[in-house]
């Protein structure tokens, strides 16, 4: 997932050839993704881009998933943000707001995971967005690792057979 030179490889289709050749998403095993379009961009404009007006969570949210892309284009490493505060004031909800960029409110992930199982969710939204709900689910014993693990954008190094 992401750029492989001029094209913007995602598991379902490529958007534009590189120099000409066809580029395809490859993968050994089954792959179940949430990368879809269900909507058109007036709809999307009409049911959940409207809200953002006036509305600085959303509108940061919302940029934070369109920005993946254009950062290998910049020359820019990804980074990260934390929605903090207490229950109920939209915070979920914003992160839907900002994965509706990408797919359906399924492609939305939760913290509760492995350092493991999260460095396999990270490659799969490598150069798009990747939204994870409810830090309080993960094992803070976890946390360092796994903060690390996403900012640094390079998971453990394992050795071979």
């Amino acid at each position: 997932v992401g750029w492989t030179k001029e094209a913007f490889v995602l598991p379902h289709k490529t958007i534009r050839d590189s120099n000409g050749q066809r580029v395809i998403f490859q993968t050994e095993g089954a792959l179940r993704h949430q990368y879809a379009t269900t909507g058109s961009l007036e709809h999307w404009q009409n049911e959940i881009a409207r809200f953002a007006v006036g509305n600085s969570r959303l509108v940061l949210s919302i940029s934070s998933a369109l920005v993946g892309p254009s950062l290998p284009l910049l020359g820019e490493e990804g980074g990260g943000l934390h929605f903090r505060g207490g229950s109920s004031i939209g915070k979920s909800t914003a992160l839907i707001a900002a994965v509706s960029v990408w797919g359906p409110p399924e492609l939305m992930r939760q913290w509760r995971s492995t350092a493991n199982a999260l460095e396999g969710v990270c490659v799969l939204h490598n150069e798009t967005f990747l939204a994870l709900d409810e830090i309080g689910q993960l094992d803070p014993k976890e946390a360092g690792s796994v903060g690390y693990l996403i900012a640094n954008g390079k998971g453990k190094a394992r050795s071979g057979r």
